[in-house]
């Protein structure tokens, strides 16, 4: 059995909306989520650079502490190393996950996931925001501030997965 509108003779329907019009608002919005992805898409080719950059100040922050190095200093950059290196698998993985499974997909990733990214951005800005304060204080926590090249494209992620009114489905945990 087949669901059929309820269109009458001038062809509306029962609510008075223009079938119509509710086509080409349904293309300009399949235009505009792709646009959005192309755009997205595009942002990701741009961070592939700084992110194998990222990589390599990541190891050498950690490797240190994994071949015997357990001095403070060498403390500090394996924590920052981790830190950046959280940071690029949890950003990748989402980056990911909506480019393949697109913005409905991509709600339904564990918390986990997100709350990290958000740690790691916030991070990124926060040691950026010292290189303002503080030299003493920029010298020692620069190789977070790099992250903040990848602040705009998470943000770009944020708004693009969240302003999704048509799909509510909860996050997991």
């Amino acid at each position: 059995m087949s669901v059929k509108p309820n269109i009458d003779q001038q062809g509306k329907r029962g609510d008075n909306q223009d079938i119509g019009t509710t086509f080409v608002s349904v293309e300009c919005h399949i235009m505009e989520r792709r646009l959005s992805k192309i755009v997205f898409a595009f942002e990701a080719i741009v961070l592939a650079y700084p992110t194998m950059l990222g990589i390599l100040m990541a190891m050498g922050g950690v490797v240190p502490i994994l071949t015997g190095a357990h001095t403070p200093e060498d403390l500090i950059e394996g924590a920052m190393g981790l830190t950046i290196l959280l940071g690029l698998i949890c950003g990748w993985r989402l980056a990911f996950g909506f480019l393949s499974e697109g913005s409905a997909h991509i709600r339904s990733v564990s918390r986990v996931w997100w709350y990290s990214a958000t740690f790691t951005a916030a991070s990124a800005l926060l040691a950026f925001s010292t290189r303002f304060m503080s030299l003493d204080a920029w010298g020692r926590v620069a190789p977070l501030s790099y992250g903040v090249l990848f602040v705009p494209s998470y943000v770009h992620l944020l708004l693009e997965v969240w302003r999704r009114e048509r799909s509510h489905e909860p996050l997991m945990m």
